[in-house]
């Protein structure tokens, strides 16, 4: 998951991504005790969003902010610290640690 958020944060600038990466855990935290949080969770993505202009960039910031929130969910419930995901600067397309190519 981790390897995965660092590959979309190239698509947006270090500011955005990191104000997304930390809404998206504030949110999943916040909601995390609830029954029907990914629900809620869902809902107040969306809501956060809402400010985007409509087009793509809106469903790529919702669709990162998701797999943050799903990040942080089971950080949060194995009890493990919940850290952040580096931004990967533009110039960096997607070459893997070790020299492996991302698939």
């Amino acid at each position: 998951m981790d390897r995965l958020i660092r590959e979309m944060s190239y698509l947006f600038t270090k500011q955005r991504f990191l104000e997304l990466q930390e809404t998206a855990k504030d949110i999943a935290i916040v909601h995390s005790d609830f029954p029907e949080c990914f629900g809620l969770i869902a809902d107040a993505i969306a809501e956060f969003v809402e400010d985007t202009p409509d087009d793509e960039w809106r469903e790529h910031e919702r669709i990162l902010m998701h797999y943050v929130a799903m990040r942080v969910l089971t950080l949060w419930g194995n009890g493990d610290k919940v850290t952040d995901v580096q931004w990967a600067h533009h110039g960096w397309f997607g070459t893997a640690e070790k020299g492996e190519t991302i698939q």
